[in-house]
């Protein structure tokens, strides 16, 4: 694994920097899909077989699906349109909910990011059969669309025409260069330098005694949130910065999340292309909130399944879609005139509490496992042992860390002393940002690095 990281930032990424900046403008974006191509099918050539067969099913399904409804065949239109929602959404179910079927039949392994992949295509569908875009005609752009390979293990989601909108002005500057490195590096810092530090510490501290106490049970879960934030966050960053290098815009995927002050705003702010994209082609169409309360809460509810059912097909994802929806259905319908009258900071830290609380299920692998975590974290076992004092002690820092850099306030300070001499602070940046990839390498030469934990999802 560390071999393959270092070959991506050494030599993928440079060549492919290097050839996208050199061909001409025309040329860009299929040198960018072949390099897509490479690095979707790298380890694992067989991934390619089912994304590609996804893709062009998609790709010619609009493209019928368009003829005939210029034919005036819209009921037809409509037919094919539900045949290929059925075949796109059917690859995700085979290869990600049906692992025996996989594994008996062909012995192929899902490929990583098919989730991901799919709500791509399904959107692209959904666009075209109402109207909203025209199918494209170009079977290289719309491989790249699918394929970034930025975007394609962990997302962000991107529609098709936001992304369209931008393949004639892909290219590689200085600028791109400058303002997509520096974010990539950061990204790259929060996984190794926070996410796998906090990895270490959750999984020790959960295999020693101190886990069956309620401080151990409460540092366990501060741990574990914070690491799932650094971990997809920091693939965000590095996706987006990724994307800026070659002249992409890419949606921001976290804006804070643990700093909100609703629960509204947390899933504005948490994986917020998902978020978008259930409100864009599940919420809205339903409805939303148009209709009666009852409406609007079955609507509500229609998403937070499908949510839950995204991230796994287990019955522990479905209790934790249930806590958000029952949350969220609180906050809209009980407590919107109370909400107001308490203090932010206070607001903000129950936001935080009940989130952290919702990855107990999200992170079991059971629900006795979770509702044995939720006892422990409310008084059912001892209140403390020494286990516990030593991964406070090993771990603080790190958690500290994350506490602090989980806020807009260090981007705020930042800003600041950059307006009264942006010069020195600039360079001053320059040099840390350096170091941290300096770092950075230097962890990725050793063992303790991890995959990210949203490839699987």
């Amino acid at each position: 694994m560390q071999t393959d990281q270092l070959f991506f930032i050494f030599a993928f990424l440079p060549l492919c920097i290097a050839i996208c900046a050199a061909v001409p403008q025309k040329f860009k974006p299929g040198a960018l899909a072949l390099f897509s191509l490479v690095f979707a099918a790298w380890g694992r050539p067989a991934d390619l077989v089912v994304i590609l067969s996804s893709s062009f099913f998609t790709f010619f399904t609009c493209l019928e699906i368009e003829a005939l409804r210029e034919k005036g065949f819209r009921r037809l239109a409509g037919l094919v349109f539900a045949g290929g929602f059925a075949g796109v959404l059917g690859f995700l179910v085979f290869y990600k909910y049906l692992p025996g079927a996989v594994s008996s039949l062909s012995g192929v392994v899902p490929p990583v990011g098919l989730s991901f992949i799919t709500f791509s295509l399904l959107s692209y569908l959904f666009d075209v059969f109402s109207g909203k875009n025209k199918p494209s005609e170009d079977p290289v752009g719309f491989l790249l669309f699918v394929l970034f390979f930025p975007k394609l293990i962990s997302g962000p989601i991107v529609s098709c025409h936001d992304f369209a909108d931008q393949l004639s002005n892909c290219r590689v500057s200085a600028a791109s260069l400058e303002r997509g490195l520096r974010r990539f590096v950061i990204g790259l810092a929060k996984k190794l330098l926070i996410a796998n530090a906090l990895s270490v510490s959750y999984y020790a501290l959960s295999s020693s005694s101190g886990a069956r106490t309620v401080a151990g049970a409460w540092l366990a879960l501060l741990f574990v949130s914070f690491m799932l934030y650094y971990d997809f966050s920091g693939y965000s960053d590095m996706a987006v910065g990724l994307g800026a290098v070659f002249g992409f815009e890419l949606p921001e995927n976290f804006l804070h999340p643990y700093a909100c002050d609703s629960m509204t705003g947390f899933w504005r702010s948490w994986h917020a292309s998902l978020g978008r994209w259930f409100r864009d082609y599940v919420y809205i169409p339903l409805g939303g909130s148009r209709g009666t309360v009852f409406g609007t809460l079955i609507n509500m509810l229609c998403v937070w399944v499908l949510t839950g059912f995204w991230h796994g097909g287990t019955l522990t994802f479905f209790v934790w879609g249930m806590w958000h929806f029952v949350l969220l259905a609180l906050e809209k319908f009980v407590f919107r005139g109370v909400r107001e009258k308490i203090p932010r900071t206070v607001r903000v830290f129950f936001v935080f509490l009940l989130a952290i609380i919702g990855w107990v299920p999200f992170f079991s692998s059971s629900l006795g496992e979770a509702v044995t975590w939720l006892s422990r974290l409310f008084g059912a076992a001892p209140l403390w042992d020494a286990s516990v004092s030593y991964y406070l002690l090993t771990g603080g820092v790190t958690l500290a860390a994350a506490v602090l850099g989980c806020g807009n306030w260090t981007g705020s300070i930042y800003k600041r002393l950059e307006k009264k001499s942006p010069k020195a602070v600039r360079a001053v940046g320059a040099v840390l940002l350096i170091l941290l990839f300096a770092v950075c390498t230097a962890i990725m030469t050793g063992e303790t690095y991890s995959s990210f934990l949203y490839a699987g999802f």
